[in-house]
């Protein structure tokens, strides 16, 4: 099997875990542990993307001080 193929299996599969883990979060009224979680996959999942499409460093570099205040 490909490298690239496995990483993409692996990466799928991961992101399904975590939106169901999402949607458990949010059934059971846990809502703290689903914004955090969510927090977390966008972060992982959609900002690398959205970081690659975005060729302005200083919107990159707004972006990236916006999400990291505490």
């Amino acid at each position: 099997m490909d490298k690239n193929k496995l990483v993409k299996i692996v990466s799928v599969a991961t992101g399904l875990v975590v939106i169901v883990c999402i949607i458990y979060f949010i059934v059971n009224g846990d809502w703290f542990d689903a914004v955090g979680l969510s927090a977390i996959f966008f972060g992982f999942w959609v900002m690398p993307a959205f970081l690659k499409n975005t060729n302005n460093k200083k919107m990159k570099k707004l972006i990236l001080l916006l999400l990291f205040i505490p």
